[in-house]
Protein backbone atom coordinates (compact mmCIF):
# COMPACT_ATOMS: atom_id res chain seq x y z
CA UNK A 1 0.00 0.00 0.00
CA UNK A 2 1.09 3.58 -0.63
CA UNK A 3 -0.78 6.40 1.12
CA UNK A 4 -0.42 9.41 -1.17
CA UNK A 5 -2.74 11.98 0.44
CA UNK A 6 -4.30 12.34 3.89
CA UNK A 7 -6.55 15.32 4.57
CA UNK A 8 -9.78 16.61 6.18
CA UNK A 9 -8.85 15.16 9.55
CA UNK A 10 -11.70 15.58 12.08
CA UNK A 11 -10.80 14.54 15.61
CA UNK A 12 -14.35 15.16 16.99
CA UNK A 13 -15.83 12.89 14.30
CA UNK A 14 -12.87 10.47 14.36
CA UNK A 15 -12.60 10.54 10.57
CA UNK A 16 -10.17 11.48 7.83
CA UNK A 17 -10.00 11.31 4.05
CA UNK A 18 -7.21 9.70 2.05
CA UNK A 19 -6.26 8.37 -1.33
CA UNK A 20 -3.39 6.37 -2.73
CA UNK A 21 -2.63 2.96 -4.17
CA UNK A 22 -2.63 -0.64 -3.07
CA UNK A 23 -1.51 -3.64 -5.07
CA UNK A 24 -2.10 -7.35 -4.82
CA UNK A 25 -0.05 -10.32 -5.97
CA UNK A 26 -1.43 -13.84 -5.91
CA UNK A 27 -0.35 -17.30 -7.12
CA UNK A 28 -1.88 -19.42 -9.86
CA UNK A 29 -3.93 -21.45 -7.36
CA UNK A 30 -5.75 -18.31 -6.24
CA UNK A 31 -6.18 -17.22 -9.86
CA UNK A 32 -7.98 -20.48 -10.59
CA UNK A 33 -10.31 -19.78 -7.64
CA UNK A 34 -10.94 -16.27 -8.95
CA UNK A 35 -11.83 -17.55 -12.41
CA UNK A 36 -13.97 -20.40 -11.10
CA UNK A 37 -15.96 -18.12 -8.78
CA UNK A 38 -15.93 -15.20 -11.24
CA UNK A 39 -14.53 -12.77 -8.67
CA UNK A 40 -13.64 -9.28 -9.87
CA UNK A 41 -10.08 -8.35 -8.84
CA UNK A 42 -11.31 -5.17 -7.15
CA UNK A 43 -13.53 -7.37 -4.93
CA UNK A 44 -10.66 -9.42 -3.54
CA UNK A 45 -10.23 -7.07 -0.59
CA UNK A 46 -12.14 -4.20 0.95
CA UNK A 47 -11.15 -1.36 3.26
CA UNK A 48 -13.38 -2.15 6.23
CA UNK A 49 -13.02 1.19 8.03
CA UNK A 50 -14.38 3.10 5.05
CA UNK A 51 -17.51 4.87 6.31
CA UNK A 52 -19.03 6.59 3.26
CA UNK A 53 -19.81 3.96 0.64
CA UNK A 54 -20.89 6.31 -2.14
CA UNK A 55 -17.73 8.39 -1.66
CA UNK A 56 -15.34 5.42 -1.84
CA UNK A 57 -13.76 4.44 -5.13
CA UNK A 58 -11.39 1.70 -6.23
CA UNK A 59 -10.10 1.68 -9.78
CA UNK A 60 -7.79 -0.94 -11.25
CA UNK A 61 -4.72 0.41 -13.02
CA UNK A 62 -5.10 -2.23 -15.76
CA UNK A 63 -8.16 -3.95 -17.15
CA UNK A 64 -6.63 -7.38 -16.48
CA UNK A 65 -4.12 -8.58 -13.89
CA UNK A 66 -0.56 -8.82 -15.16
CA UNK A 67 0.98 -12.26 -15.52
CA UNK A 68 4.47 -12.31 -14.04
CA UNK A 69 7.33 -14.63 -15.10
CA UNK A 70 6.91 -16.77 -11.97
CA UNK A 71 3.26 -17.44 -12.87
CA UNK A 72 1.76 -15.10 -10.25
CA UNK A 73 -0.73 -12.33 -11.00
CA UNK A 74 -0.33 -8.66 -10.12
CA UNK A 75 -2.86 -5.84 -10.04
CA UNK A 76 -2.49 -2.19 -8.96
CA UNK A 77 -5.50 -0.25 -7.64
CA UNK A 78 -6.13 3.43 -7.02
CA UNK A 79 -8.36 4.14 -4.00
CA UNK A 80 -9.98 7.20 -2.47
CA UNK A 81 -12.37 7.45 0.45
CA UNK A 82 -13.48 8.61 3.89
CA UNK A 83 -12.20 6.52 6.78
CA UNK A 84 -12.93 5.97 10.48
CA UNK A 85 -10.26 6.22 13.19
CA UNK A 86 -11.04 3.30 15.48
CA UNK A 87 -8.24 3.59 18.03
CA UNK A 88 -8.30 7.20 19.21
CA UNK A 89 -6.51 7.28 22.56
CA UNK A 90 -6.57 10.84 23.91
CA UNK A 91 -5.49 10.12 27.49
CA UNK A 92 -2.19 11.98 27.05
CA UNK A 93 -3.70 14.83 25.04
CA UNK A 94 -2.34 17.25 23.91
CA UNK A 95 0.85 15.15 23.90
CA UNK A 96 -0.80 12.01 22.57
CA UNK A 97 0.06 10.10 19.41
CA UNK A 98 -2.52 9.95 16.64
CA UNK A 99 -2.77 6.93 14.34
CA UNK A 100 -4.63 6.94 11.03
CA UNK A 101 -5.64 3.35 10.20
CA UNK A 102 -6.49 1.65 6.96
CA UNK A 103 -7.77 -1.93 7.31
CA UNK A 104 -7.66 -4.19 4.23
CA UNK A 105 -9.61 -7.44 4.55
CA UNK A 106 -10.29 -10.35 2.19
CA UNK A 107 -13.87 -10.18 0.98
CA UNK A 108 -14.87 -13.39 -0.90
CA UNK A 109 -16.64 -15.77 1.42
CA UNK A 110 -14.60 -18.70 0.12
CA UNK A 111 -11.40 -16.99 1.31
CA UNK A 112 -12.43 -17.23 4.99
CA UNK A 113 -9.77 -18.47 7.40
CA UNK A 114 -12.19 -20.94 8.99
CA UNK A 115 -13.31 -22.22 5.59
CA UNK A 116 -12.17 -25.29 3.68
CA UNK A 117 -9.63 -23.45 1.49
CA UNK A 118 -8.54 -20.23 3.22
CA UNK A 119 -6.67 -17.51 1.39
CA UNK A 120 -4.37 -15.33 3.50
CA UNK A 121 -3.76 -11.62 2.99
CA UNK A 122 -0.19 -10.78 3.97
CA UNK A 123 1.77 -7.52 3.70
CA UNK A 124 4.71 -7.49 1.30
CA UNK A 125 8.21 -7.94 2.69
CA UNK A 126 9.36 -4.59 1.25
CA UNK A 127 7.90 -1.92 3.52
CA UNK A 128 9.61 1.17 2.12
CA UNK A 129 7.71 4.05 0.58
CA UNK A 130 4.45 3.37 2.40
CA UNK A 131 3.68 7.08 2.85
CA UNK A 132 3.82 9.71 0.12
CA UNK A 133 4.90 13.33 0.16
CA UNK A 134 1.35 14.68 0.55
CA UNK A 135 0.20 12.56 3.48
CA UNK A 136 1.12 15.23 6.01
CA UNK A 137 -1.56 16.48 8.40
CA UNK A 138 -1.60 20.20 9.15
CA UNK A 139 -0.43 20.83 12.70
CA UNK A 140 1.02 17.32 13.07
CA UNK A 141 4.31 15.68 12.21
CA UNK A 142 4.64 12.08 11.02
CA UNK A 143 6.47 9.91 13.54
CA UNK A 144 6.10 6.40 12.17
CA UNK A 145 4.25 3.82 10.11
CA UNK A 146 3.32 0.20 10.77
CA UNK A 147 1.76 -2.59 8.71
CA UNK A 148 0.89 -6.02 10.06
CA UNK A 149 -1.33 -9.04 9.34
CA UNK A 150 -4.31 -9.76 11.58
CA UNK A 151 -7.30 -12.10 11.82
CA UNK A 152 -10.72 -10.41 11.92
CA UNK A 153 -13.37 -12.61 13.52
CA UNK A 154 -16.92 -11.31 13.33
CA UNK A 155 -19.01 -11.80 16.49
CA UNK A 156 -21.89 -13.18 14.41
CA UNK A 157 -22.36 -15.80 11.72
CA UNK A 158 -24.91 -13.57 9.95
CA UNK A 159 -27.39 -16.49 10.17
CA UNK A 160 -26.51 -17.68 6.70
CA UNK A 161 -22.91 -18.82 6.80
CA UNK A 162 -20.66 -20.90 9.04
CA UNK A 163 -17.43 -19.03 8.34
CA UNK A 164 -16.82 -15.61 9.81
CA UNK A 165 -13.04 -15.14 10.22
CA UNK A 166 -11.01 -13.37 7.56
CA UNK A 167 -7.41 -12.21 7.24
CA UNK A 168 -6.71 -8.51 7.42
CA UNK A 169 -3.72 -6.27 6.83
CA UNK A 170 -3.65 -3.31 9.21
CA UNK A 171 -1.85 -0.22 7.94
CA UNK A 172 -1.32 2.72 10.30
CA UNK A 173 0.47 6.04 10.01
CA UNK A 174 1.36 7.74 13.29
CA UNK A 175 1.35 11.49 13.85
CA UNK A 176 2.00 13.78 16.79
CA UNK A 177 1.71 17.48 17.53
CA UNK A 178 5.23 18.81 18.25
CA UNK A 179 5.60 18.92 22.02
CA UNK A 180 6.77 22.52 22.13
CA UNK A 181 3.84 23.58 19.94
CA UNK A 182 1.37 21.75 22.19
CA UNK A 183 2.93 23.37 25.25
CA UNK A 184 2.66 26.89 23.79
CA UNK A 185 -0.88 26.33 22.55
CA UNK A 186 -2.49 24.69 25.56
CA UNK A 187 -0.30 24.75 28.67
CA UNK A 188 1.33 28.18 28.52
CA UNK A 189 -1.98 30.13 28.62
CA UNK A 190 -3.07 27.96 31.55
CA UNK A 191 0.17 28.68 33.41
CA UNK A 192 -0.24 32.42 32.82
CA UNK A 193 -3.74 32.39 34.29
CA UNK A 194 -2.56 30.44 37.33
CA UNK A 195 0.43 32.78 37.77
CA UNK A 196 -2.00 35.70 38.03
CA UNK A 197 -4.01 33.78 40.63
CA UNK A 198 -0.89 33.08 42.74
CA UNK A 199 0.23 36.72 42.53
CA UNK A 200 -3.17 38.12 43.56
CA UNK A 201 -2.56 37.88 47.35
CA UNK A 202 0.61 39.95 46.97
CA UNK A 203 -1.29 42.98 45.67
CA UNK A 204 -1.50 46.04 47.89
CA UNK A 205 -4.37 46.32 50.35
CA UNK A 206 -5.70 49.34 48.48
CA UNK A 207 -6.43 47.04 45.56
CA UNK A 208 -8.68 44.83 47.62
CA UNK A 209 -11.52 44.80 45.10
CA UNK A 210 -9.13 43.67 42.39
CA UNK A 211 -7.73 40.96 44.64
CA UNK A 212 -11.24 39.63 45.19
CA UNK A 213 -12.14 39.77 41.49
CA UNK A 214 -9.08 37.90 40.22
CA UNK A 215 -10.05 34.37 41.45
CA UNK A 216 -13.56 34.49 39.99
CA UNK A 217 -12.27 35.95 36.72
CA UNK A 218 -9.57 33.29 36.54
CA UNK A 219 -12.13 30.56 37.24
CA UNK A 220 -14.33 31.77 34.40
CA UNK A 221 -11.29 31.99 32.11
CA UNK A 222 -10.36 28.40 32.94
CA UNK A 223 -13.86 27.19 32.12
CA UNK A 224 -13.79 28.91 28.73
CA UNK A 225 -10.29 27.60 27.97
CA UNK A 226 -11.24 24.02 28.82
CA UNK A 227 -14.42 24.18 26.75
CA UNK A 228 -12.39 25.48 23.81
CA UNK A 229 -9.98 22.57 24.23
CA UNK A 230 -12.74 19.97 24.56
CA UNK A 231 -14.48 21.28 21.43
CA UNK A 232 -11.61 19.76 19.45
CA UNK A 233 -12.14 16.31 20.97
CA UNK A 234 -14.84 13.66 20.62
CA UNK A 235 -16.89 12.74 23.72
CA UNK A 236 -14.55 10.74 25.97
CA UNK A 237 -15.36 8.43 28.93
CA UNK A 238 -12.14 9.47 30.67
CA UNK A 239 -10.14 12.58 31.52
CA UNK A 240 -7.23 13.60 29.34
CA UNK A 241 -3.91 14.78 30.72
CA UNK A 242 -4.95 18.41 30.22
CA UNK A 243 -8.38 17.81 31.78
CA UNK A 244 -6.67 16.53 34.94
CA UNK A 245 -4.57 19.70 35.10
CA UNK A 246 -7.73 21.80 34.76
CA UNK A 247 -9.35 19.76 37.53
CA UNK A 248 -6.49 20.72 39.86
CA UNK A 249 -6.53 24.37 38.78
CA UNK A 250 -10.24 24.89 39.57
CA UNK A 251 -10.03 24.44 43.36
CA UNK A 252 -6.69 26.27 43.50
CA UNK A 253 -8.10 29.34 41.74
CA UNK A 254 -11.25 29.24 43.88
CA UNK A 255 -9.39 29.13 47.17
Amino acid sequence: VHLENAYNLSIPDQTYMADGWYWLEWPEAVQQRIEAEKIDPDRLVEVVNNIVGYDFSVKADNSEPQLRPDGSRYQLFRFSGHFYIDDLNMRRSPFNQLSLPMLFETRPQSFAVDGENPVLLLPAANREGLVGAYASIRGYQEVGVNIQPLIHTYPTDFDDRSTHSFTMTEFRVFYRIPRFTAFLQWLLPLLIVMAVVFLAPSLEASLGELRLAIPSTALLTLVVMQQTYQAELPPLPYLTFLDIIYAYCYPVSYT
